[in-house]
C-alpha cells in the first residue's frame, strides 16, 4: 500500500469514528459495533460541531494525493467527498430539525437492534428506551422554532408513525426475536410503555400544534437537485435529457401495458384486467408467504441452472418474514434487510409489502416480482456480493449506496431474468410492467414535485390512479421521493443505462460472457453506476452507454 493509500485508510476509519457518534443508527445498519444504544444526536452544539467537523474533512479530503491512490480508493474518495459536501450544504441550506418531523421517531433505530444480531441487545435496547422521551422532547422544541418551515405532507406523515410506533414499542415484551434473544423481556415493558407515552405525546403535538402552521415547501429547488444527482449519483446535473428517459420509460411501459391487456380482454386497459382479477378469492397471509418463499427458491435455482451471476456463497439462507406494524407510511420497516457485515451466518430477510397486500393477494405474480427484484437475482444478490468482495465491503461504500444501482438493478435483474427464460406467463407480464410504469411515473414526479411547483396531494393522486396502486401506496411512494430528491429519476435512469451499458460491454468484448458482466458490475458494489462502470468496464464504456441512452 502506498503512503496515500495509508494516508487515505486512516482519513477513512477516523472519519467514520467521528461520524457515527452524530449518525449511531447508521452504524448499526454498517455492522459496526460499538454505537447501540443511542439515538441520533441533534442539539444545536451537535449540529454546530457537525457541521464544522464537516467542513475540515472536505479540507483534508481535498488535500490528499489522489495521484497516489488505486482505483479503487479514488472511488472511496469521491463517494466520501459527496457525502461530506451533500451533508455540510444540506445542514446550512435546510436544516432538516427545523422541518421533517418524520426524522426524529425513534422506531427505526429501536427496529435495527431488534433486526441486526447484538451482543448486548437487552442493554442497547433498556439504553434507547429510556432515552426517548428527552429525545422526543428536544423534537418538539426544534419543530416549534418556525413551524411554517415544516410541510404539511411531513407532518401527517410523523402522525402516523408516531401512531404506530406506540404499538411497536409497547408491544416489544411479546416480540418474538426479543423473547429468543433475551432474558425475561417483559422486565422492559415499562420502559416500553414510558417511550410509547412519550410517542403518544409527540403524535398530539404534531396534530394539535404543528399541522395547524405547517404550510412548508417540499420542492428543493433545481440547485440541490442537481447536486445531489451529481455528488450522490454521478450523473450529470442536467435534468432535462434525464426526465426525457423517464418520460420515455413511463410511455413505453404504457404502451406494453395496453397491448397486452388488449390481447387479454380485448380491452387496451389493465385497470379492466385488474377489475377481472378483484373478484379471484383473496390469499390468505400464509398462503403469501408460503408462495413467496417458494418463489424465492425458484428463482434461486433457476440461476445456479442458467450461470447468469456467480452466487457468492456468504449466505445460505434468505428468509421471508410478513412485515411489522411500523411498515406503512411514516414506519419503520423496510422491505429487505441485508445480512450483517461481517456475519456469515446471518440471513438476509424480505418483508412483504404490506402496502401491497390488496394487489399480491389477487396476483401473485406481484409476489414474484417482489421476491426478484429483492432476492436472489435483486437486491439479496446485490448486497451480499458487496460483502464478499474487499473493495466494496469497504465503509464508503456500505454507507453510500445510489438508487441508479440499488433500485435500477433489481428492475433490470427481472426483466433480464424473464428474457433468459424464468417463467413468465401473462400475468406476470402486467405485474413487471405495472411495477416498472409507477416507478417511471416516480421518476416524472420527482422532477415536477422538486423543480417544477407540482403540489405533493396531486402527484399522490397521480401515482393512486395508476391501476393496481393502493392509496397507502401512493403517499408512501410521494413522501420518499420528497425526503429524497434526485433518488427516484436516478433509480429510473440506473435501469435504463444497464441494458446500454451491457449492449456496450458486448461490442467490445465479444467474446466476455454475460455471467462475467454482471460480476464485474456487482463487484463494485450497490453504489452510483457511473462509478461502478467506470471500474469494471472503463470510462469509454460507460460515456458510450450513457450517450446511448441519452440520444435514444
Amino acid at each position: 500500500m502506498s503512503d496515500a493509500g495509508r494516508a487515505f485508510g486512516a482519513l477513512v476509519r477516523e472519519f467514520y469514528e467521528v461520524w457515527f457518534r452524530f449518525h449511531p443508527e447508521r452504524a448499526i445498519d454498517a455492522g459496526v459495533s460499538g454505537f447501540e444504544g443511542r439515538l441520533p444526536a441533534f442539539d444545536d452544539d451537535d449540529i454546530g460541531a457537525l457541521t464544522g467537523w464537516l467542513e475540515t474533512a472536505i479540507v483534508e479530503l481535498e488535500e490528499l494525493d489522489y495521484a497516489g491512490l488505486t482505483p479503487d480508493e479514488c472511488i472511496d474518495l469521491r463517494l466520501l467527498f459527496g457525502a461530506c459536501h451533500l451533508e455540510h450544504r444540506d445542514l446550512l441550506e435546510a436544516d432538516w430539525r427545523h422541518r421533517n418531523p418524520v426524522s426524529f421517531l425513534p422506531t427505526t433505530v429501536i427496529h435495527q437492534l431488534i433486526v441486526f444480531p447484538q451482543a448486548q441487545l437487552r442493554g442497547a435496547l433498556e439504553s434507547c428506551l429510556a432515552a426517548i422521551p428527552e429525545h422526543l422532547r428536544h423534537a418538539r422544541a426544534q419543530l416549534s422554532t418556525v413551524p411554517g418551515l415544516v410541510p404539511r405532507l411531513w407532518v401527517e406523515a410523523g402522525i402516523r408513525g408516531a401512531r404506530q410506533g406506540i404499538e411497536y414499542i409497547t408491544g416489544l415484551a411479546t416480540n418474538p426475536v426479543l423473547r429468543e434473544q433475551c432474558r425475561s423481556p417483559g422486565e422492559i415493558r415499562p420502559l416500553a410503555d414510558q417511550a410509547g407515552g412519550a410517542l403518544a405525546d409527540y403524535a398530539r403535538f404534531l396534530a394539535q400544534d404543528l399541522a395547524p402552521e405547517a404550510q412548508g415547501d417540499l420542492a428543493c429547488g433545481s440547485v440541490r437537485f442537481g447536486r445531489r444527482l451529481s455528488q450522490r449519483h454521478f450523473l450529470p446535473p442536467d435534468v432535462s435529457p434525464l426526465e426525457r428517459v423517464a418520460r420515455q420509460a413511463f410511455e413505453q411501459s404504457g404502451a406494453q401495458l395496453e397491448e397486452l391487456s388488449a390481447s387479454v380482454t380485448g380491452r387496451p386497459n389493465p385497470a379492466v384486467w385488474l377489475a377481472q382479477l378483484a373478484i379471484r378469492a383473496p390469499l390468505t397471509s400464509a398462503e403469501q408467504l408460503d408462495l413467496a418463499r417458494a418463489q424465492c427458491e425458484a428463482s434461486r435455482a433457476f440461476l445456479q441452472r442458467q450461470s447468469l451471476f456467480t452466487l457468492p456463497e456468504l449466505s445460505s439462507e434468505l428468509r421471508v418474514m410478513p412485515s411489522p406494524g411500523c411498515v406503512t407510511p411514516g414506519g419503520c420497516a423496510p422491505d429487505y434487510v441485508a445480512p450483517a457485515f461481517g456475519d456469515p451466518h446471518q440471513p438476509g430477510a424480505i418483508y412483504l409489502n404490506g402496502l401491497d397486500t390488496g394487489l399480491a393477494s389477487r396476483l401473485p405474480a406481484v409476489l414474484t416480482g417482489q421476491c426478484i427484484r429483492r432476492g436472489w437475482a435483486g437486491t439479496h444478490l446485490q448486497m451480499i456480493a458487496a460483502a464478499e468482495g474487499p473493495a466494496a465491503a469497504g465503509l464508503a461504500r456500505r454507507l453510500n449506496g445510489s438508487t441508479t444501482l440499488s433500485r435500477g438493478w433489481p428492475l433490470y435483474a427481472e426483466e433480464m431474468l424473464h428474457k433468459a427464460g424464468f417463467p413468465c406467463d401473462q400475468e406476470n407480464r402486467l405485474a413487471r410492467l405495472l411495477e416498472q410504469r409507477r416507478r417511471a411515473l416516480l421518476g416524472l414526479l420527482d422532477v415536477e414535485v422538486h423543480l417544477r411547483g407540482l403540489d405533493p396531494a396531486e402527484a399522490i393522486e397521480r401515482v393512486a390512479s395508476e391501476p393496481g396502486v393502493t392509496p397507502e401506496r401512493a403517499v408512501s411512494d410521494v413522501l420518499e421521493l420528497t425526503r429524497n430528491p434526485g433518488d427516484a429519476l436516478a433509480g429510473v435512469i440506473g435501469w435504463r443505462v444497464l441494458w446500454k451499458l451491457r449492449r456496450q460491454h458486448e461490442i467490445r468484448e465479444p467474446s466476455s460472457t454475460l455471467r462475467a458482466f454482471h460480476d464485474r458490475l456487482l463487484a463494485g458494489g450497490p453504489i452510483a453506476l457511473p462509478l461502478v462502470a467506470e471500474r469494471a468496464f472503463g470510462r469509454e464504456a460507460w460515456d458510450a452507454a450513457l450517450a446511448e441512452l441519452l440520444e435514444s
